[in-house]
């Protein structure tokens, strides 16, 4: 293993720094993870330094899915300013034999429960979990289930369970609450809340989107804003609630996107759609854009469905019915064609 006997604060600062921003991106050796866990257990400045650069490099890692840029580059960039602006204290020396049991175990746990495209954060208070480079489902210390789209993030406290049932969350997830009738199960999306005592439904809570996404697949919840919590929106299964977390305004009805679900299932039907709305659900499902429709296109409608295929078969059979061309340009399609009557 290679300690830095000779180097400065600074740069054993540097050192670590390039340690951890290759551990958060799944780039790590073994070797490299237990340097970083020694190191962790050394003291709790460097446990909070390491907490920093999570914390950053997760928020960074959100909003770099959305632009579609280099998260690695991205990562160095940050790691390089938070150097700068967070510099470690220099750690008093140990006495011989004292334990460091507590920050071994903390270091311990943050480190065992990486794995690459997801990343768990646990301390004594709080659990973060985060979806970052792949989708993920997750059974909660409550017996309910929850499916996080590639992005999305929850946090929950160690009472979660037994003394409450909060979560907070951003991205799009789908949720399998277990029925606990004295703790109710709530959600917070900003300002909006959701709350049910057993139910499954699907929530889109993007920070970057002014509205929070309910649609309701079984059972009931309540819905309302923090600011107003008597005032609150029952939802029906089937019903999809639009809250507009500007004007603090609830829109519910009838759910008419039969592909809600399909980040989830991989399953795609379109009865007479028009163009832009089944590439509209082929870019939700794969994370991919689309060239916006020139005119002479908008007027194609498909009828097919589709069953956990590839992005190329469909866009294969897509293109065969409604004699289209697809072209990728990075992580855009274009889309042409002699349009349609």
């Amino acid at each position: 293993m290679y300690y830095l006997h000779n180097a400065t604060m600074e740069e054993s600062t540097t050192y670590y720094d390039n340690l951890i921003a290759r551990y958060l991106s799944g780039e790590a050796t073994p070797e490299q993870i237990q340097e970083i866990s020694d190191w962790l257990v050394t003291g709790p400045e460097n446990l909070a330094h390491f907490e920093q650069l999570h914390k950053v490099w997760l928020l960074t890692t959100r909003d770099a899915i959305d632009q579609n840029v280099n998260l690695t580059k991205e990562w160095n960039q940050i790691a390089t300013r938070i150097k700068t602006e967070v510099p470690v204290k220099q750690m008093p020396a140990r006495k011989p034999g004292q334990k460091m049991l507590i920050w071994a175990a903390a270091a311990a746990i943050l480190l065992l429960t990486a794995i690459p495209g997801i990343y768990f954060f646990l301390n004594n208070q709080t659990t973060l979990i985060s979806a970052t480079t792949s989708g993920l489902i997750y059974d909660l210390p409550d017996g309910s289930k929850i499916t996080l789209k590639k992005g999305a993030a929850i946090e929950f406290d160690k009472e979660f369970g037994t003394g409450n049932r909060n979560i907070e969350m951003t991205g799009e997830a789908y949720f399998e609450v277990k029925h606990m009738s004295e703790i109710p199960f709530t959600i917070s999306g900003g300002e909006a809340r959701i709350q049910v005592l057993g139910t499954q439904f699907n929530v889109r809570a993007l920070p970057n989107e002014d509205q929070v996404t309910v649609v309701l697949t079984s059972g009931s919840v309540s819905l309302w804003f923090d600011a107003n919590n008597k005032k609150s929106t029952i939802l029906k299964p089937g019903e999809k609630a639009e809250m507009n977390l500007r004007e603090k305004k609830i829109e519910a009805g009838v759910n008419p996107d039969v592909n809600y679900m399909a980040w989830k299932t991989r399953q795609l039907r379109f009865e007479n759609s028009s163009l832009n709305e089944v590439m509209q659900a082929i870019s939700a499902v794969y994370e991919i854009n689309y060239q916006p429709l020139s005119q002479s296109l908008s007027a194609c409608r498909l009828t097919a469905s589709f069953d956990n295929m590839q992005l190329q078969e469909v866009l294969d059979v897509v293109g065969s019915t409604l004699d289209l061309q697809f072209t990728f340009d990075n992580n855009t399609i274009k889309i042409s064609g002699q349009g349609c009557n």
